[in-house]
Formats: C-alpha cells, sequence, structure tokens
C-alpha cells in the first residue's frame, strides 16, 4: 500500500503537476548540492553542517529557494534538513528521483513501525484499528510519501515517542540518547510541532510517575502555557521569544503567498492581528479549517478526504461526549496524544490558508489521531461489562 500511494506521488508530481513543486525543486536542489561535493568538498561539509560563513551563505543561496525562502520567519529553516537528507540520498540514489521517493516511503514506514509498538494494542479490536490508522491511512500514506518534510518528522516524532515509552518502562541510556537524538531531528524538520511534542512530552513524563487526574495535570500544563506565551508576548514582542508574533507574521506571510500564486484565497481563513484576543476569536475558524478542510467541490479525490475528515470529526464529538459520560476513559498516552493533536491542529488552522496545504501538513497526526479516537470507542463494551461485574461482586 505504501509503495502503491508512493509510485501515485511520484506520477502526480512528475506529470500532473507542471512545473517545479515542492518535491521536484527538493530533488532539483539536493541534486545541485551533491555536485558540491566533487566541485568543493569543504563547502559542501560545511553546508551540510551549518557553518555560516559568507563563501557558504553565497552556495547556499544558489541552491534554488529550498535553501533559502522568500519568507524566513521560522526559528529553524526545516527545508534544508530534507535538502541535507536528500543531498546524501544522491550518493546512493544516482540522481534518480524514484529512489528518493522509496526512501521517503521506507522513512515513513519505520515512522508507523514505532508507532505501532509504543501503542501496543491489547486486543484484537485496538489491532486492526492500529492496522488501519497507521499503515492504511490514504491520506496520511500519500503525504508522507513525498520528498518533504512530513516523512521525516513522522519518522522522528514516532521514534521520539517510541524510545521514550522504553525509557520509562526500563531505562537504558541508548533509549533516552535515541529519543534526544529524534527530538533534535524533530526540531529541524517541523519546529513548531516539536515544541509542542516535547513541553507535552514532559508532563506525560510527570504522570507517568505520579499517576491519577490525568486530565487535571495536562489542563494545568495548558493554561501555564498560555500564561507563558501571553507574558513573552508583553515583555518581548518582536523578539525572537515573541511566539503570538512569529505565527501573526507566518499566518500574514502564507496569505501574501497564496494570494499571489493563486490570485485569491479557496477558504475563509484566520486574519490574526498580533493580538492576544484574536488568537481567541479566530480559534473555532482555525480548528474548522483543520479538521474539515478541504470542501468537496471539485474531485472524487477532495470528496474522499472530506469523507474522511467528516468520520474523524464525528469521532471526535462521540469520544468527547462519552468522556464527559465517563463511559470511556482514557491513560497518560492516550490524554498526551490528543492535547498534541489539539493543538497542531490549531496552529495548523492559524497559519495555513490552503486546503491541500493542510491537508498534507495534518498528514503526520492523522494516523495518531484516528487512533486515539477510535481505540477507547472500541473498550467501551469491554469496559460496561467489567463495571456490571464489579457492581455484581459488591451487591453480593
Amino acid at each position: 500500500m505504501k509503495i502503491l500511494l508512493g509510485c501515485a506521488f511520484y506520477g502526480i508530481y512528475e506529470f500532473y503537476y507542471v512545473g517545479n513543486y515542492d518535491s521536484k525543486s527538493t530533488f532539483s536542489s539536493s541534486v545541485e548540492f551533491y555536485q558540491l561535493s566533487k566541485k568543493n568538498p569543504r563547502l559542501f561539509a560545511n553546508l551540510m553542517l551549518g557553518k555560516c560563513d559568507a563563501a557558504t551563505l553565497a552556495a547556499g543561496q544558489q541552491l534554488n529557494h529550498a535553501w533559502q525562502r522568500e519568507y524566513e520567519q521560522n526559528i529553524i529553516n526545516e527545508n534544508r534538513t530534507v535538502l541535507r537528507v536528500n543531498a546524501l540520498l544522491n550518493f546512493i540514489s544516482f540522481h534518480y528521483y524514484p529512489v528518493h521517493i522509496l526512501m521517503m516511503c521506507f522513512f515513513a514506514f519505520c515512522g508507523s513501525f514505532f508507532l505501532y509498538h509504543f501503542f501496543n494494542p491489547q486486543t484484537k479490536t485496538e489491532n486492526y484499528i492500529a492496522i488501519g490508522a497507521l499503515f492504511l491511512l490514504p491520506t496520511a500514506l500519500f503525504w508522507t510519501s513525498g520528498i518533504l518534510k512530513e516523512p521525516l518528522f513522522f519518522l522522528a516524532m514516532s521514534g521520539f515517542l517510541f524510545f521514550l515509552q522504553r525509557s520509562l518502562q526500563k531505562y537504558k541510556m541508548i533509549d533516552m540518547i535515541l529519543a534526544l537524538l529524534f527530538a533534535v531531528m524533530m526540531l529541524y524538520t517541523r519546529v513548531y510541532f516539536a515544541i509542542v511534542m516535547m513541553l507535552l512530552a514532559i508532563v506525560y513524563v510527570i504522570c507517568h510517575f505520579w499517576q491519577g487526574k490525568e486530565w487535571k495535570k495536562y489542563g494545568f500544563v495548558m493554561i501555564v502555557g498560555l500564561w507563558i506565551v501571553v507574558t513573552l508576548n508583553l515583555f518581548y514582542a518582536g523578539s525572537s521569544f515573541d511566539v503570538i508574533g512569529m505565527l501573526t507574521n507566518k499566518n500574514h506571510n502564507f496569505i501574501a503567498v497564496e494570494t499571489q500564486l493563486f490570485d485569491g484565497l479557496d477558504m475563509k481563513v484566520p486574519h490574526l492581528d498580533g493580538t492576544i484576543s484574536s488568537f481567541f476569536i479566530n480559534a473555532p475558524r482555525a480548528f474548522y479549517n483543520a479538521v474539515m478542510a478541504p470542501k468537496p467541490v471539485s474531485s472524487w479525490l477532495e470528496g474522499y478526504v472530506f469523507a474522511e475528515n467528516l468520520f474523524l470529526a464525528l469521532s471526535l464529538l462521540t469520544t468527547i461526549l462519552f468522556l464527559c459520560m465517563k463511559k470511556v476513559k482514557m491513560d497518560n498516552k492516550m490524554i498526551f496524544l490528543f492535547c498534541f493533536c489539539m493543538v497542531v491542529l490549531l496552529l495548523i488552522g492559524y497559519t495555513t490558508p490552503n486546503a491541500g496545504a493542510i491537508c498534507r501538513y495534518k498528514s503526520v497526526i492523522l494516523p495518531i489521531w484516528t487512533y486515539i479516537l477510535l481505540a477507547p470507542l472500541s473498550n467501551m463494551r469491554k469496559e460496561q461489562q467489567a463495571d456490571i461485574v464489579g457492581n455484581g461482586e459488591i451487591s453480593k
């Protein structure tokens, strides 16, 4: 399935999109990058290691837009990570594009493998849900099969979760080192998602050793995190610590690019003004866009994605309802990832005014999102039966 969708990705970007789009642009730039290893090995090494002298920066700027973007607002330029990885792959691919697609498929498959063992499904139903969500979800498989940031971030995120869990179960130095390495890889592929993941991971570790009332702990951390963001915005406006300012600039820049390339926006998007109130006011629209885009207006593919989104939205509502009614339960692991997915969806909705880009960006969390929404529902009957048995024993 993964290879088939990798071939579909290759075919669409090779024959349907006539132009130098993300995947092909990154590949062509990586070939230029690789050729530097023969012309100037020292300059190639400096670019790989991120050395910032004048000659290195000048050489980097010649590597198409993949190295130096028109709008440079991120803490880390994640495009360079994809470029470096594919430049190294050129040593074994001989500049053959399908080989790079195949390697990206392999990276994403390893990520699915890590996540499967992280979730460690205990029942037959949970196992089926895990296999379907992690290995067979078409939207996630498609977008994690190209020469993009998504396969690398998915691998890094999954590897971080897997080795973090192993180090908590039975502490080994090698597991902790691997978890830290995957954390660094996350930062250099999707910096905002990585920061959210690592902050919530701290709470996950605390809750692992301090059992009980996990929802209250995560809620407390969310409030403290919001307070920190507000404080940084008030005292460090315009600096590298101004999270609200950075997200606002990203929102404005993405809208400008979308308007320039496509002569307008294809959906209603939040327009942030740099104030805290604009984030609260636009939160419902941002979340709605991230969960439901695109609308089925022009093709059957959009119809399929909309149906997939609608199913997950209904699952979300059902899960929240049953959680409030205390008919289903989420353990520490599930709450951790539930909070992560919710925050990431908001970030995507705030900063992304294009339906296709929303589908692409959220593809890295879709497998997790699907599993954590469906697995608790699959155990609802078992928990009800356990309650009945427990009540019967108490009455006796």
